[in-house]
């Protein structure tokens, strides 16, 4: 399972920029350890930015073809919050599309969902046919 976090938040606050990541992942790594959640491996990704701001405390559940769910307003400091966000992204690896309305997300959880992203399905590769030839 993939959890994004934002590299850069709190953006707006220079003296702390980009001190929400390493404090996210720190928290996330101390509720069920470095690598598995559930025996699953849990990838940690920082990237630049998730568009949350100026809601700053930002991640995202997102794997190929599902849903991405973004959620803002987190604190690493809440161990309520980061248990929360590691039972949703199981639940969403386990899912077949990622739809957050199907998933068992923590009602304390559902007030940060701050954007859902659908993707398209996958789709199988066109298959390729002869252009037509011209007869004259």
């Amino acid at each position: 399972m993939t959890i994004l976090i934002c590299g850069t938040c709190p953006r707006y606050d220079r003296p702390n920029r980009g001190s929400f990541g390493p404090r996210m992942q720190a928290a996330l790594m101390a509720q069920n350890g470095p690598e598995q959640v559930d025996g699953r491996p849990l990838r940690a990704r920082f990237v630049q930015c998730l568009g949350g701001c100026p809601n700053h405390g930002v991640v995202a559940i997102d794997a190929p073809f599902k849903t991405r769910i973004r959620l803002s307003g987190l604190d690493p400091g809440d161990a309520l919050l980061t248990g929360a966000i590691l039972r949703a992204a199981l639940a969403h690896e386990q899912s077949h599309d990622g739809d957050p309305d199907e998933l068992a997300i923590a009602q304390a959880l559902r007030p940060h969902i701050s954007a859902v992203t659908t993707k398209r399905p996958a789709s199988p590769m066109p298959t390729t046919t002869a252009a037509p030839q011209c007869t004259e």
